[in-house]
């Protein structure tokens, strides 16, 4: 059966637990939702990147999964990430701080 779950990314990646929601059934526990969106890994992943006031900045859908996720599986569903701005450039800025350092690690050996 394929629900409709929607989620923050950062709670998808395990930042946070805020908690989730499936259509038609209302919110639930981040681990829960996290467990919904492991079983749709074919479904569309549709986003939202929102402003701090929840305005609509842009939106689209992804073919790009977590690393490390399967990629077999039920055809079908949909599931929605929530981002905000902010916590995009956040996220980015981690991702760019995981890299510093290793270049020149790199170099040393």
């Amino acid at each position: 059966m394929c629900h409709r779950p929607g989620l923050a990314l950062s709670t998808l990646l395990g930042h946070d637990q805020h908690p989730g929601e499936i259509a038609g059934l209302g919110p639930i526990p981040a681990a829960h939702v996290r467990e919904v969106v492991a079983r749709q890994r074919r479904a569309e992943w549709r986003w939202a990147l929102t402003d701090t006031q929840g305005q609509l900045l842009d939106d689209g859908t992804t073919r790009r999964r977590p690393t490390g996720m399967p990629t077999t599986g039920p055809p079908g569903g949909i599931v929605e990430l929530h981002l905000t701005a902010h916590t995009l450039a956040a996220l980015a800025q981690q991702a760019a701080g995981a890299l510093d350092g290793r270049p020149a690690a790199i170099g040393r050996r």
